[in-house]
């Protein structure tokens, strides 16, 4: 639903390997505590309209305070992604409704990949946090609470090392646009003329049906 939220100021020539989103059920107690605050106003209305102005204030502040809990975890939720790309990682900090930051890095400047998986309820569920080292002006860049942070920290090792080796450069014929394609071959029929392109085009056509 938000991917172009993570994806819109990609570079042309730039792939996603992965969006990483936080775990949801890491914000299980939020999504509780706010369900808490909304069913209990529901529970106490009688009671608080009875009891006049001051009680229906209270009911609309406690069912308000529940939604807004609940509509700012969802959110951050929402908004928050750590983006892998063939050339860096940016990772989406949304701290609430009007505090967010973004961080990138390089791949070439990664220098170690880290994870740390703490407490019982992330041992069972098998989350965490994983953080980056870099040599950008960023020194640390952090995404927690992600499933399975062993093998996210696999898979950025993994793409670094493929960039290292230069397996998502492309060609200089891939690279190269239709329109400068059009502009080159219109340049060559100018230089040598109508009649000699045409007999390349023809010996270029014959030597594709001999080699059928």
């Amino acid at each position: 639903m938000f991917t172009d939220h993570f994806t819109k100021n990609l570079k042309e020539d730039e792939e996603v390997i992965r969006i990483v989103k936080i775990y949801p059920l890491a914000l299980l107690h939020h999504v509780l505590l706010s369900l808490f605050l909304i069913l209990l106003a529901f529970f106490l209305m009688f009671i608080l309209f009875k009891q006049g102005t001051w009680g229906v204030v209270a009911f609309i502040l406690l069912l308000f305070t529940g939604i807004i809990y609940g509509l700012r975890w969802w959110i951050i939720w929402s908004l928050n992604g750590f983006v892998i790309t063939s050339k860096r990682i940016i990772d989406f900090d949304q701290k609430g409704f009007f505090d967010k930051s973004v961080s990138e890095c390089s791949l070439d400047k990664i220098q170690d990949v880290s994870y740390e998986i703490k407490g019982p309820w992330q041992t069972m569920f098998h989350f965490g946090m994983v953080k980056l080292q870099t040599a950008g002006s960023t020194p640390t860049i952090e995404i927690s609470r992600v499933l399975y942070p062993n093998k996210l920290q696999e898979l950025i090792t993994d793409t670094q090392a493929r960039y290292s080796r230069g397996e998502f450069a492309k060609t200089d014929e891939e690279e190269m646009s239709a329109e400068e394609l059009l502009k080159i071959t219109r340049q060559i029929r100018a230089e040598i003329g109508e009649k000699a392109f045409q007999e390349i085009l023809n010996k270029g056509k014959n030597n594709q049906e001999n080699n059928k």
